[in-house]
């Protein structure tokens, strides 16, 4: 000591000090959120609620596509029909249908022997118009219920007219020769004999 005087702690120019630096130190650390019960269950439920509605705008979604696909099908359906029902209206199909049902041929032979060049003509046009009407149904492009309100009476008068001349060119020619008429001279008939049962 020596009589010596203690000299002060050496402080630091301006107010800081000790204490405060200690103090300054402790307000920079992280502080720990906190969240109550009620906050916990706001920020589910927002979130729970938000995941909904996109689940729900994507179904939706994906139901409007569907049904508009479903009546674009359809209207697809029905043009195809109706194109080829069209040509019924041409003044040559309405004279080879009249041509056809006016014939008086027994079998494919008579037929053979007898039928005029426009027998024939008239005999593909008609079966092909038929079978290309069977090849949509059978292909599932257009519907029976159509095709029975728009041409289900020629189908059965036609077909009767001339299965005897197809079934001998099948035997003689070609097995397959109208098999699509065939389906849908079938598909007519089963449908209208169905109809027609009671209760």
């Amino acid at each position: 000591m020596g009589g010596s005087e203690a000299k002060p702690f050496p402080r630091v120019s301006g107010e800081f000090s000790v204490s405060a630096a200690f103090m300054a130190r402790a307000t920079t650390r992280p502080r720990k959120l906190k969240f109550d019960q009620t906050s916990i269950c706001v920020m589910l439920t927002v979130s729970d609620l938000a995941a909904i509605i996109s689940a729900v705008a994507v179904l939706v979604g994906v139901m409007v596509g569907v049904f508009q696909l479903r009546n674009f099908l359809q209207l697809r359906q029905m043009d195809l029909v109706m194109k080829l029902y069209s040509s019924t209206w041409e003044s040559s199909f309405q004279k080879d249908y009249v041509r056809v049902h006016s014939w008086k041929f027994r079998n494919y032979a008579d037929f053979q022997k007898n039928a005029q060049p426009e027998d024939w003509e008239a005999y593909n046009a008609i079966v092909l118009f038929f079978e290309n009407m069977g090849l949509l149904l059978k292909r599932n492009l257009a519907k029976i219920d159509l095709l029975d309100d728009l041409v289900s009476g020629p189908i059965l008068q036609t077909w009767e007219r001339v299965e005897p001349i197809i079934g001998g060119y099948r035997k003689k020619y070609t097995p397959t020769e109208a098999e699509w008429f065939e389906y849908l001279y079938k598909a007519i008939k089963d449908r209208i004999e169905t109809l027609q049962e009671p209760g």
